[in-house]
């Protein structure tokens, strides 16, 4: 229907709503759908997306939609784990971006949309999380409050299917 085009153009508006929406859209149309996914992709929308993400000066509400747009679960369990194991490696570089980026608030945002239906997804971002605890990264209150209020539930769904009681432990302890 070559819709791409009008709804990625709507990427380029200065007004925040217009490119938060638009993401919104975008993101709900690829989501299990390959045909969208590549129909996007070849419309240029994936690299758009990309410019997105890494500019910094970008409105947050807006990125963490473009995070949305292209999170295929299994993208989305990659960048996670890279990033793991980017704090394990180089932790200084790492937690300048963790900062920088806003990271800790958008991986307690995927916990919220995601804990319900991908086990190997949260137990992704709860292994970072708890290693970026470990490596002393900061997390501001509202990012502490807000794991205080969705780690009962997942604890209880997954248990130690995720993290071992030592870890849940440690990460328990970290949001108090």
């Amino acid at each position: 229907m070559n819709l791409w085009p009008k709804i990625i153009s709507f990427l380029a508006f200065p007004e925040v709503s217009l490119r938060k929406h638009a993401l919104w859209v975008c993101g709900t149309a690829v989501q299990n759908n390959p045909q969208a996914q590549k129909a996007f992709t070849e419309k240029g929308g994936l690299k758009i997306i990309m410019d997105i993400l890494r500019d910094s000066n970008e409105d947050e509400e807006v990125r963490s939609k473009a995070l949305y747009a292209i999170s295929d679960h299994s993208i989305l369990r990659k960048t996670v784990f890279l990033l793991n194991t980017l704090i394990i490696q180089d932790l200084s570089t790492a937690s300048t971006q963790i900062k920088e980026k806003h990271i800790n608030k958008q991986m307690i945002k995927l916990l919220n949309l995601y804990w319900a239906d991908d086990e190997d997804l949260v137990d992704k971002i709860l292994r970072t999380l708890l290693g970026e605890f470990q490596q002393s990264v900061s997390f501001n209150e509202d990012e502490i409050n807000e794991l205080k209020n969705i780690l009962p539930t997942i604890k209880k769904k997954y248990g130690d299917n995720v993290l071992n009681l030592t870890e849940w432990t440690e990460l328990e302890s970290r949001i108090q």
